[in-house]
């Protein structure tokens, strides 16, 4: 009897829950625009948060070899946002310019693609019709995909640029972040419980040795090998070079696979 009970408190609490999440959801005309302003307003925050995490290990590095921790700071800061900001201001542009020669050139990159396409069609008109259909299927919903690219990445610089206002803001954050990283330290130790103190901070130590180190070097390979990609492919003439070295850049950061992703965009247009 009582594992029974057990059972119809279970099933009766999942129940509860169930209608309690779709009541959330559908007042979700509610709490939605809240969560869309409370994201903008903490987003600056989390972005120099992020900043400051990374450039903290350099600026006490320094400061241990007997710079003063105001000038590394300032050292650190202009050269991280200063090469930021010269990257933005000259790459921006070229960016923008090679994606608008590419929307000028997709309508003979199309035709070629789908010379491709009827050529493999009629060399898989043999094979069962369920499978000829799938490949179909297949190939016209990536077709869609590939039209619909441009007007993405089109979308998506200009939501940067409507939000440029706002990223202003992440450097004079990420500043007084690096400048204050040690009142923080003390402000979360005496916000965290005391019987949490020595774990949490033991628990933080390990977390940032291993992932904190990993996301540094990972950030700085992307970078790297987006770099050295970007120039390859100005050196071999190929076409939208910024664009291709930003794409493999970006892809690397997806283990094992993320090369061969990047390098699919740069194969598609060095065979047209």
């Amino acid at each position: 009897m009582e594992i029974r009970m057990k059972w119809y408190y279970r099933i009766g609490f999942l129940l509860l829950l169930l209608i309690a999440i779709y009541v959330f959801l559908k007042i979700r005309f509610v709490w939605l625009p809240i969560l869309r302003v409370a994201a903008i307003i903490i987003l600056p925050f989390a972005i120099g948060g992020f900043i400051t995490y990374l450039l903290h290990p350099v600026v006490e590095k320094l400061h241990q070899k007997g710079l003063h921790r105001g000038l590394a700071i300032f050292l650190i800061y202009i050269l991280f946002f200063g090469g930021l900001g010269i990257c933005v201001y000259k790459g921006v542009p070229a960016i923008i310019d090679q994606i608008k020669d590419l929307s000028e050139s997709a309508p003979v990159l199309a035709e070629q693609y789908r010379e491709w396409i009827n050529m493999l069609q009629s060399h898989t008109r043999e094979w069962p019709d369920g499978l000829q259909t799938k490949m179909d299927e297949g190939i016209d919903a990536f077709e869609k995909k590939l039209d619909s690219l441009l007007t993405v990445i089109v979308n998506i610089l200009i939501k940067f640029l409507n939000s440029a206002l706002i990223m202003m803001i992440i450097p004079f954050i990420a500043f007084y972040m690096l400048k204050d990283f040690p009142l923080i330290k003390r402000a979360l130790w005496y916000i965290t419980p005391k019987p949490w103190r020595r774990k949490g901070t033991l628990f933080l130590k390990d977390v940032d040795e291993s992932l904190g180190s990993y996301i540094r070097g990972q950030l700085l390979v992307c970078i790297i090998i987006g770099s050295v990609s970007a120039l390859l492919f100005w050196m071999f003439h190929l076409k939208y070079p910024l664009i291709l070295g930003l794409i493999v850049g970006i892809t690397n950061v997806i283990p094992y696979f993320g090369p061969i992703i990047g390098a699919v965009p740069a194969v598609i247009i060095a065979a047209t």
